[in-house]
């Protein structure tokens, strides 16, 4: 799980240069995983059994590759995953894996600066925004009486490698499934709004994380709307 590095002062006055991730469009998000929408929503993730090298950053900047076989625990972990802003943080919290809050990045001059990525190799992950047009037929979803709610946009940075880390924009009316082995971060709500996701991925939660910070003495900077 990645979100528990440090957004203080003092590590944004350390010496690295900012990186802009560019913005990715419909053709790099097929490298990714897929959109989910309301009708597909509570689908279970993907989940096997599998062989694979795990390569850890250390903060020294050394990539350690160490060869795993993992067995999988079938079940399914299930629930809310917040995201939210307070003051210039973007905050999260994934109930789901029961990681607490933690910071995904800061906003300075215009861009949240981020460090951290991760991944998992053992399982796809869903997230699907609660806010999203709900299951029903088009004529209770769109009466008089029982419009659904207003979507509310997001942001996720992903990858397949850590160099065609993008970020991809979307408007709240589906979330997405994040591919095994696809570098992200948990999500940034649309500036001074709250996002609530249904979250499902594997119980055993294996992850893989990266701080570019700490390897590679720069941040990744992402450019959001304001309005």
């Amino acid at each position: 799980m990645s979100g528990y590095a440090s957004y203080s002062d003092a590590e944004l006055a350390r010496p690295a240069e900012v990186r802009e991730l560019p913005v990715g469009d419909a053709n790099d998000l097929k490298a990714c995983g897929r959109p989910l929408y309301f009708w597909d929503s509570h689908r279970q993730p993907t989940i096997t059994d599998l062989d694979y090298v795990q390569e850890v950053y250390q903060p020294d900047g050394r990539r350690v590759r160490c060869p795993v076989h993992l067995i999988v625990d079938p079940d399914v972990s299930a629930a809310d995953f917040e995201l939210w802003w307070e003051g210039d943080l973007a905050l999260g919290r994934n109930h789901a894996v029961n990681s607490g809050q933690y910071t995904v990045g800061r906003m300075r001059d215009d861009l949240l600066l981020t460090r951290e990525v991760n991944y998992h190799p053992e399982s796809t992950q869903m997230v699907f925004p609660v806010s999203a047009p709900p299951k029903q037929p088009w004529w209770r979803a769109w009466s008089f009486w029982t419009r659904p709610a207003k979507p509310i946009p997001f942001y996720l940075v992903m990858g397949p490698t850590l160099d065609t880390l993008k970020v991809y924009h979307f408007d709240g009316t589906c979330g997405f499934e994040i591919a095994a082995g696809v570098w992200h971060q948990p999500g940034i709500a649309h500036p001074g709004h709250r996002v609530v996701f249904h979250d499902r991925q594997a119980k055993s939660h294996l992850c893989v994380k990266y701080d570019s910070l700490d390897s590679d003495q720069h941040w990744m900077g992402v450019r959001l709307p304001r309005e």
